[in-house]
């Protein structure tokens, strides 16, 4: 079952893997901020309306530097 799920995705074009990519890379990066508030407060972090946008907005900045 993975064999034929890495066959399949190296079948894919460029754009739609890059595509892939940018999509796992802005859920990482979100999870990753989450994760990071979460153990600094010691407790699950849910962003209030003030930082949601921050936080989910950041793979708008992070993706692209990278």
């Amino acid at each position: 079952m993975i064999r034929t799920l890495i066959n399949k995705l190296t079948e894919l074009n460029r754009i739609t893997k890059q595509f892939i990519m940018g999509f796992v890379d802005s859920v990482l990066t979100v999870s990753v901020l989450l994760g990071s508030f979460s153990i600094r407060l010691g407790y699950w972090y849910w962003p209030n309306e003030e930082i949601f946008w921050i936080i989910f907005g950041a793979p708008v900045i992070a993706i692209p530097e990278g």
